[in-house]
């Protein structure tokens, strides 16, 4: 590729134009102390454009030299006339070479590709010379995050979002997505926990005919959401009852019963009772624990307790 290496007036550099921007990264501190202490080593690449000239690659170089109010700076300068897909190529490539590209990166080189090339044929050949994975399966999972508003990107890049529940918020009603970011973005909890807390929000409001938005405004959900007293191993507990209350009533009325009946027996630590999964059925589980016979003797009394409570176990 020829360049044109000159100088150009920051003045005449459109930032407004975020075509071929692959980084996330937009703090400039370390650069500004980098090219403050030895000058701007890594010209940016720029491609002419009436009036002036569209950034192809460095944009955070460009964002530190402003901060330094550094006028003009060096720059590679590529034809006007060179395809978009050549200039998609040339920005994934320096950013793919230079070190690993976070989720949000990589979703935005696919997308450009796709926006480019003009036929999907030839993605897997582009991906591999511009040094990015060219699984077909990759592509396409991640191609939505080009697209996501900034704060869902943001957020499966801090990790508060998983990937796969940030791609159904995603596809919801724009007024559903914000509140369930929201709601995830408080209680920054792993997969598993946020798998069960989407399948009951997503159940009620498909079963209730209620938008997301309006059920996670109800006072007792959004307070508790957004109560910062509340250890976040707490909240997530009380919102899941909160909502399995809401999504299975008679399941939440039998757990509800069972605990009360066996809290007010008060019994030994030793005796462990459970009752079958979501009450169907009637086998209870019981495991004592002890180290010989006295202590099973001791116990005997607490079992006598068990057997003649009338609510705790079936007859």
């Amino acid at each position: 590729m020829v360049y044109e290496i000159g100088a150009v007036a920051l003045d005449g550099i459109d930032t407004d134009d975020q075509t071929f921007r692959i980084s996330t990264d937009r703090q400039t501190r370390d650069l500004s102390l980098s090219i403050r202490t030895v000058g701007l080593l890594q010209p940016c690449v720029l491609i002419s454009a009436e009036p002036g000239h569209r950034v192809v690659c460095g944009f955070r170089r460009i964002a530190a030299c402003r901060d330094l109010d550094l006028t003009p700076i060096a720059a590679r300068t590529l034809p006007p006339d060179l395809s978009p897909l050549a200039c998609a190529r040339i920005a994934i490539s320096d950013n793919a070479f230079q070190r690993p590209l976070n989720v949000v990166e990589q979703s935005r080189a696919y997308a450009l590709i796709q926006r480019f090339s003009g036929s999907s044929d030839t993605w897997p050949t582009i991906a591999r010379a511009c040094g990015l994975p060219d699984s077909a399966v990759a592509m396409q999972r991640l191609l939505p995050l080009a697209e996501m508003p900034t704060r869902l990107q943001d957020a499966i890049l801090a990790g508060d979002i998983a990937l796969p529940i940030a791609l159904k918020i995603d596809r919801l009603a724009r007024s559903d997505a914000r509140a369930l970011c929201h709601f995830f973005l408080r209680i920054t909890t792993g997969l598993n926990k946020q798998r069960e807390l989407w399948d009951l929000i997503t159940d009620i409001s498909a079963r209730d005919g209620i938008p997301i938005a309006d059920l996670l405004a109800q006072e007792a959900i959004a307070a508790l959401v957004d109560d910062r007293d509340c250890p976040t191993p707490q909240k997530v507990q009380r919102l899941r009852a909160i909502l399995k209350s809401v999504r299975y009533p008679a399941l939440a009325r039998a757990e509800a019963d069972f605990q009360r009946n066996l809290k007010s027996l008060n019994l030994h630590p030793d005796i462990q009772l459970q009752p079958p999964p979501f009450f169907e059925g009637k086998s209870y589980r019981l495991a004592l624990t002890v180290d010989g016979r006295q202590a099973l003797s001791r116990l005997q009394s607490e079992l006598d307790k068990v057997i003649d409570h009338p609510g705790l176990l079936p007859e």
